[in-house]
């Protein structure tokens, strides 16, 4: 898995349910193709759609996600480092 995946991952595992924007943004460039392979690989499953303008996808992390993690739940995973405002 690329970096770009585990970054956009982590976010939606973090967010519980992420926006498929979100994603773009945290990391400050276009994420569809980490999210699409994600999706494509089963680690994450739009959930619902924010009802903002262009009604983005939200996202979770599957069962498989957990799997491939190696933990039970969300809980289980290690707290993300704080980041400083660039």
């Amino acid at each position: 898995m690329r970096d770009r995946e585990i970054c956009d991952l982590l976010s939606i595992a973090e967010g519980v349910r992420a926006a498929t924007a979100n994603c773009s943004f945290e990391r400050g460039v276009n994420s569809d193709s980490a999210v699409a392979t994600l999706l494509g690989r089963s680690l994450v499953a739009e959930v619902g759609r924010r009802e903002t303008a262009g009604r983005p996808a939200l996202l979770g992390v599957t069962p498989e996600c957990l799997q491939y993690l190696g933990v039970r739940s969300l809980t289980d995973l290690p707290p993300l480092p704080a980041t400083e405002p660039a």
